[in-house]
Parts: C-alpha cells; sequence; structure tokens
C-alpha cells in the first residue's frame, strides 16, 4: 500500500492560542468555531490541536467576495439563493423604502 505523505507545513499542528494568535481573533471565538463545525480540530491525549491546512481551508471558506453593481438591485431572498452572503441592513432598508 501507497501511502502519500503531506509537506511539513501541511502536517503542521496548532494550538488554540497559535490559531487565536494567527488570525487575531480570541481563543474563545477558535473553540466556538471548532465545536460549531466549522474548523476542524484534533484531540490528541486531551488537547486540541489545528492542522495548518485545516486553518487555511477554514480562511479560505470565508472569503467575503466584492459584490458588482448588479448585486446592489437583489432582493434578500434573491442574493441568498445566489449562494452569497447577506446584505448590511443600510442596504435592505434602502431598498424596502
Amino acid at each position: 500500500m501507497e501511502v502519500e505523505l503531506l509537506n511539513e507545513a501541511e502536517r503542521r499542528l496548532l494550538t488554540v492560542s497559535a490559531v487565536a494568535e494567527l488570525t487575531g481573533l480570541s481563543p474563545n471565538a477558535v473553540y466556538r468555531a471548532i465545536a460549531g463545525g466549522e474548523l476542524r480540530a484534533s484531540k490528541l491525549r486531551g488537547r486540541l490541536r489545528v492542522q495548518l491546512a485545516d486553518l487555511d481551508a477554514w480562511i479560505d471558506s470565508n472569503v467575503v467576495c466584492a459584490r458588482g453593481e448588479d448585486d446592489w438591485s437583489a432582493t434578500p431572498a434573491e442574493f441568498l439563493r445566489a449562494g452569497r452572503a447577506g446584505r448590511g441592513l443600510r442596504e435592505l432598508l434602502e431598498a424596502d423604502g
């Protein structure tokens, strides 16, 4: 059986504190992301560790895309159906009134 080896950077294990420092989040926010299933982590000997590749994937999955001019005219339901994040309160209020 052939095993595919990952390079050392992809296998690097990070503590919750290290993830918090790298992302600028609080450790509690990182724990909530892990508990909510947003961020993959492993529990090794009772301690949570996050692979660098999983941190990168989590960051990539939360990328905010710039909106084009045509996005401003979409209704909130159309915007969500298109797979894009919700609009801010100001845009919703202006669209309704």
